[in-house]
């Protein structure tokens, strides 16, 4: 359908009613196929599917995120703060590793004001990610339920941080979130509830790991 819409867009004789019709429709199919996929992931991260784990730099992850959103920053003017980035290593699937980071970005970007600011704290235990914007009308606790968005984003599908909750329940991470002088926080704990380390925590010392 997607393809064919395309096809259609390109005709010479369309008019602008048409051409808007279209460009609509356009939207919606690829609102609808990237609700497919996510929510196709969130049905292999349930049934445990991934399996392939391997110790991930997430600092260097976290910038190589940034760089690649720096334009949809831009667009918004957004800037962006790094309170501190120590060297963290964790052990995860990768893909789901970097769609847990993107998806923490992509929510800050998105449900921030113009001209505001992200600002971003990666510690020994804990990823906090800030950002500007108005306070949440709902419980701050549906934020990680499936179809809830916390903001007006159109391009939103209101899953994002539902797939930082199933991910961080599969490394059993501890996410949360609050709102302190008018920042939104969210926050990843990367220590089990008795607060020692888990085993798929890791932290660079020099160059040697401390497991």
């Amino acid at each position: 359908m997607s393809n064919k819409l395309e096809l259609f867009m390109q005709s010479d004789n369309l008019t602008m009613q048409q051409a808007a019709m279209l460009d609509e429709m356009h939207a919606s199919i690829n609102r609808l196929s990237r609700l497919n996929r996510s929510l196709i992931l969130l049905t292999r991260i349930e049934n445990r599917e991934f399996s392939e784990n391997e110790a991930i730099p997430l600092h260097e992850l976290l910038q190589e995120q940034l760089d690649q959103l720096q334009e949809m920053m831009q667009m918004h003017d957004i800037q962006v703060e790094i309170e501190a980035m120590q060297p963290v290593f964790v052990e995860m699937n990768t893909g789901l590793c970097e769609i847990l980071i993107s998806n923490l970005l992509l929510n800050a970007i998105r449900h921030n004001s113009t001209g505001g600011i992200i600002r971003i704290n990666l510690q020994a235990d804990e990823l906090c990610i800030k950002n500007s914007g108005e306070a949440l009308q709902d419980e701050p606790v549906s934020l990680f339920e499936r179809f809830r968005s916390g903001g007006k984003f159109s391009g939103s599908l209101g899953i994002g941080l539902a797939l930082v909750s199933k991910i961080s329940e599969l490394y059993q991470l501890q996410p949360s979130y609050t709102y302190e002088e008018g920042l939104h926080v969210l926050r990843l704990n990367f220590q089990k509830k008795n607060r020692l380390i888990p085993p798929f925590f890791r932290i660079a010392s020099n160059s040697r790991s401390i497991i």
